[in-house]
């Protein structure tokens, strides 16, 4: 049901680090986006920015992220996530993002309206599709279809 609606991985929490890996690789990169695999087989050069508001959730996500070998960004809430992506998208790393792992709810802005906010960037821009993954404690009846239905992949 998942593939149908056009969701190219997921995990589930609690996230472990190898089903977070296995999730990541099989998620696929346009070929402007995408590099060579490391020479440390499971490692990877994926540049992504985390949006998470929970400083628990933003270090454990951090390190497993990090570990994987992925250049890891934060944003606390989806008004800094956008201003990441679309107005200084090479400030911190100097490179275009692969991938951003959305919380849904945050202050300020959430991930919902964040993603709407950025497909509607891109598309004035004609910009690529960044994948957005998002990231929810509350996994409820209706929320992959919402997810989706703002844009997240």
């Amino acid at each position: 049901e998942l593939l149908t609606a056009g969701v190219q991985a997921y995990v589930t929490r609690p996230v472990r680090q190898r089903e977070l890996a296995a999730a990541l690789r099989g998620v696929s990169a346009s070929p402007e986006r995408a590099r060579p695999a490391s020479v440390h087989g499971a490692r990877f050069s994926a540049r992504v920015l985390l949006v998470e508001d929970n400083p628990v959730n933003q270090e454990l996500a951090r390190s497993q992220l990090e570990a994987l070998g992925c250049e890891v960004r934060l944003a606390t809430d989806g008004r800094e996530a956008l201003e990441a992506l679309t107005e200084r998208p090479l400030d911190a790393l100097r490179e275009p993002y692969d991938l951003v792992l959305m919380d849904c709810q945050m202050p300020v802005m959430d991930g919902y309206a964040a993603t709407d906010a950025l497909r509607r960037w891109e598309a004035q821009q004609g910009a690529a599709r960044l994948p957005v993954v998002a990231l929810t404690a509350n996994a409820l009846e209706g929320d992959r279809e919402r997810c989706l239905a703002h844009g997240m992949d």
